[in-house]
């Protein structure tokens, strides 16, 4: 089956969450950062991390996948579902040789007609954090 790519986006329960996150909510976080560290050094994914946007807090990841249920399937695993928002995007590569290797992550990404037309994107939310 050919690789399917995703963008996946990342965003926090509150906008404030990179400054003020609490004790328990930076354990999660590491917990979150090695869970997709290992997914690199696997090669399913090929980039992530937070994104410095002074209106809220957010990060990325670029998944290389076999189909969107494997995508799900990943963030299903995430420790820090429980703590923000994901949304998932389907895209290819600007060219058909960038990227495709496994290990590479300098390929630039664009909207890709192939995937997007008819395709939709996928919110998937964690609980909100109790107060």
């Amino acid at each position: 089956m050919e690789d399917q790519f995703y963008f996946m986006k990342f965003v926090a329960h509150r906008k404030t969450f990179a400054q003020d996150m609490t004790n328990d909510e930076r354990a999660t976080m590491g917990q979150h950062v090695a869970f997709w560290t290992e997914q690199v050094r696997e090669g399913t994914v090929l980039m992530f991390g937070p994104v410095i946007d002074p209106h809220e807090s957010w990060g990325f990841g670029v998944l290389r996948v076999t189909s969107e249920a494997a995508a799900l399937a990943l963030i299903e695993k995430d420790p820090a579902k429980t703590i923000g928002v994901y949304e998932l995007f389907p895209f290819r590569f600007s060219s058909d040789n960038c990227g495709r290797s496994r290990g590479n992550a300098g390929a630039v990404a664009e909207a890709s007609p192939r995937f997007t037309r008819g395709a939709r994107a996928v919110t998937v939310t964690g609980r909100a954090p109790k107060v």
